[in-house]
């Protein structure tokens, strides 16, 4: 079964697109040496930020989230998160946190700021920051800091009650189908950028990261599974499957497909390539936990 792709001519053109869309609903303020594409409704309040500080070199204490920066937006109840932005992959020690330019960022506050408009569970984009290093850019992001809030990742591994787990399935279950509904495709939906409330009481859950996610009309059951999965994958690699159990993974399952029919079965007509590729995931895991206790 074969997941939805979009030509390569038609991505291409969807892509300039959603930075010519950007720049207009950000437009460009130059601060020098910085470059910033910010938000109107807050482009006074980052005008008195002193944004030359580079990011800290170790996370914000508490929230599990990447290397970042929180500051005070003057005039407005919520602060800035800014975060800079990073090359994964074999590469990533050669490029560090520099980039070819500001463009791929664009589309991802672009992206989020639409599905945001239609009512998907993601953060409220602000700004994209750029300083010009030789040939290259770094480039930091920056949205709406979401207070009270960890990624499931370490959510979980705090070892969070078990009578908590099967009501958090659910919510993460009903956020994921909400951002999917919207058009959401997400191209890396792991347990990572999902945010979760620490404050049971307060609940809230937002689909974080939108580096390289799409928006679609419709988003196929196949591809729905296909993150999903990731999703579950994610879960197993980091040894929290066991803990999370089986009840609270139909839980998420019934909550996601709740109330349609056709995507359930479409869901189950797409597992078994999932699970297929999640082999192959497991193996290459126990081929690189060889490599490493070799080195």
């Amino acid at each position: 079964m074969r997941i939805d792709r979009i030509p390569f001519v038609s991505r291409h053109a969807l892509r300039r697109n959603l930075v010519s869309s950007a720049r207009g609903a950000f437009p460009c303020v130059e601060k020098q040496p910085l470059s910033l594409f910010v938000a109107p409704a807050f482009a006074t309040a980052v005008s008195e930020l002193d944004l030359h500080e580079t990011i800290p070199s170790s996370p914000i204490s508490g929230s599990g989230r990447a290397h970042s920066r929180v500051l005070p937006l003057k005039g407005h109840d919520a602060r800035l998160h800014l975060r800079p932005a990073r090359h994964g992959g074999a590469l990533a020690f050669l490029w560090r946190n520099r980039v070819a330019g500001p463009n791929r960022f664009l589309r991802e506050l672009e992206v989020t700021r639409t599905l945001k408009a239609r009512g998907a569970p993601v953060p409220t984009p602000v700004l994209v920051q750029t300083r010009r290093k030789r040939f290259l850019t770094e480039v930091c992001v920056g949205s709406l800091h979401e207070e009270g809030t960890m990624d499931l990742l370490t959510f979980l591994k705090q070892n969070p009650p078990p009578k908590e787990l099967p009501q958090l399935a659910r919510r993460v279950a009903s956020a994921v189908r909400r951002f999917h509904d919207c058009g959401g495709c997400h191209p890396d939906l792991h347990a990572g950028n999902v945010l979760v409330s620490t404050d049971s009481a307060k609940p809230k859950t937002l689909v974080i990261d939108l580096d390289g996610a799409e928006i679609r009309k419709t988003v196929s059951a196949p591809r729905r599974m296909r993150e999903l999965m990731r999703l579950h994958r994610s879960l197993r690699k980091n040894g929290l499957l066991s803990r999370v159990g089986y009840p609270s993974v139909a839980d998420f399952l019934d909550r996601y497909s709740e109330g349609d029919a056709e995507l359930s079965r479409g869901l189950l007509a797409a597992l078994p390539l999932e699970k297929r590729r999640e082999r192959l995931h497991v193996i290459a895991w126990y081929l690189q936990s060889l490599l490493r206790r070799r080195t």
